[in-house]
């Protein structure tokens, strides 16, 4: 689901804020009333945003104050996310095994490669260059998303409300990983369908669709981290699918979670494995001479 540039603004000023009028938007962003307006419109049909509350104004007039629903807060966290995370430049190696791999990788990950090729950091442009030599870890990067966690954990208490828990476990970064990715990853008309019906566990169906989608993509990550590793020196920074999944379930919120999602994944893999089964003993059955010479011929 799209955002408009405005539209992000609001977010952010509600991350801040807590609640605001549309007034308050127009002021402290510095944005035509229609713009704040119409965004705080459309927001709120996305379901981002809802009515937090009514104040009368010494005049008489209602002044309506908005806040954040949380599906608001998880899109407003991840553009928090996206706008402090390093930026991440493409690098072309060669692996051990001769073949040309293209991948991105972020200032922090360029900072921490062993005995960087010359031919790689050929490819980088004087600003990566420069904040290679600025670069002094990821602290503030930490912080801030932790003061976002603190301050809008009761939102989402199984993401936002287990920040303690992932900074402990080492697992800080995969969330935050997650969180940055989730506009791209999750069904956001379904989930704003989900806020609008006014349903009391809506923060429930976001955090098991999060999960979900977060388990999914480090299964899918697993073989790219295993090419990565071919990378002399290179450092990939990745989390396996077991470890990842096992240390989640390390929480009694969160196990129930994982529990179903890999079963449901292992039921996917087993018809997965029988669908391929049945094809390997059809052309056995169907083509066994032929398989069988064009076999002979590759070995020769």
């Amino acid at each position: 689901m799209n955002l408009t540039g405005s539209e992000k603004e609001i977010l952010s000023y509600l991350l801040n804020e807590s609640e605001a009028t549309r007034y308050d938007a127009k002021k402290n962003l510095d944005m035509p009333y229609g713009t704040a307006h119409g965004s705080f419109k459309s927001l709120e049909g996305k379901g981002m945003i809802r009515e937090a509350r009514e104040e009368k104004t010494e005049k008489g007039t209602a002044k309506t104050y908005f806040c954040l629903t949380p599906l608001g807060t998880l899109r407003a966290a991840s553009e928090r996310i996206r706008s402090l995370r390093p930026e991440r430049v493409p690098v072309t190696v060669k692996t051990e095994g001769g073949q040309p791999l293209t991948f991105k990788l972020s200032v922090p990950e360029l900072a921490d490669w062993e005995d960087m090729p010359e031919a790689v950091e050929k490819q980088l442009e004087p600003d990566v260059l420069k904040k290679l030599e600025e670069y002094e870890g990821e602290k503030p990067y930490h912080e801030e998303i932790r003061e976002v966690a603190e301050k809008h954990g009761d939102s989402l208490p199984l993401i936002l409300g287990k920040w303690d828990f992932f900074r402990r476990q080492g697992i800080e970064n995969v969330v935050a990983l997650s969180i940055y990715h989730a506009p791209s990853e999750l069904n956001w008309s379904y989930l704003a369908e989900e806020v609008k019906t006014e349903n009391e566990d809506v923060h429930r169906v976001i955090e098991v669709n999060f999960y979900s989608e977060m388990l999914s993509r480090h299964d899918n990550l697993q073989s790219l981290t295993a090419t990565l590793t071919r990378v002399p020196g290179l450092k990939t920074h990745g989390v396996k699918f077991e470890e990842i999944a096992s240390t989640l379930a390390e929480d009694p919120d969160l196990a129930p979670m994982v529990k179903r999602k890999v079963e449901v994944m292992y039921e996917e893999k087993e018809q997965e494995y029988e669908r391929i089964k049945r094809l390997r003993d059809s052309l056995e059955v169907n083509h066994p001479d032929e398989a069988g010479r064009v076999l002979g011929e590759r070995e020769n």
